[in-house]
C-alpha cells in the first residue's frame, strides 16, 4: 500500500492510474486489435504460403531422391557390383541429393547459399588435402572393387 503525505499526491496518482485504465480499455477496443491484425495478414498469408512451397518442395524431392536412389541400386545391381561398394555409393548419393534439398529449401527461405557453398567448398579442400592419402587409398580401393581386376 502506497501513503503519500499530501492530497495533491494523492490527487496526480488517482489521475495517472485514470490515465493508465484508459489506455487499457483504448487497447482493449476491438478496432485497435483488428487494425493491428490487418497489419499483420498479408505477412502472415505470404509466410504461411512460403510455407506451403517448402513443404511442397520438400515431399517431392524425398520422394525423387527415393527414385533416384532405387534406379541407382538397381544399375549396381545390374552391373554386379560389390555390397560394399553399392552401399557406399549409395550412402554419399543419398546424402549429396538430401543437400541439394536442403539447399533449394534454404534458397525457399530466402537464405543466400553462396556464402554456404564457399564455406563448405573451403572446408571440402581442407579435408581433402589433409587427407590426401588416405583417400587416394579409398579411392583405389573402391577402383579394385568396382574393375575386380583379379
Amino acid at each position: 500500500m502506497i501513503f503519500l503525505s499530501t492530497p495533491t499526491q494523492e490527487t496526480d496518482a488517482i489521475s495517472a492510474l485514470g490515465e493508465d485504465l484508459k489506455e487499457l480499455q483504448e487497447l482493449g477496443k476491438p478496432d485497435v486489435l483488428m487494425d493491428a491484425l490487418k497489419g499483420w495478414v498479408p505477412d502472415l498469408i505470404r509466410f504461411g504460403l512460403n510455407l506451403l512451397v517448402i513443404l511442397v518442395i520438400f515431399i517431392v524431392g524425398r520422394k525423387i531422391i527415393r527414385l533416384l536412389l532405387k534406379m541407382a541400386r538397381h544399375s549396381f545391381e545390374r552391373a554386379g557390383m560389390e555390397i560394399g561398394v553399392t552401399k557406399s555409393i549409395g550412402s554419399l548419393l543419398k546424402f549429396s541429393l538430401n543437400a541439394l534439398l536442403i539447399f533449394m529449401i534454404a534458397g525457399q527461405l530466402g537464405i543466400d547459399s553462396a556464402s554456404i557453398v564457399a564455406i563448405l567448398g573451403s572446408a571440402g579442400l581442407a579435408i581433402g588435402l589433409a587427407l590426401q592419402e588416405s583417400l587416394k587409398n579409398f579411392a583405389g580401393g573402391i577402383l579394385i572393387l568396382v574393375m575386380k581386376p583379379f
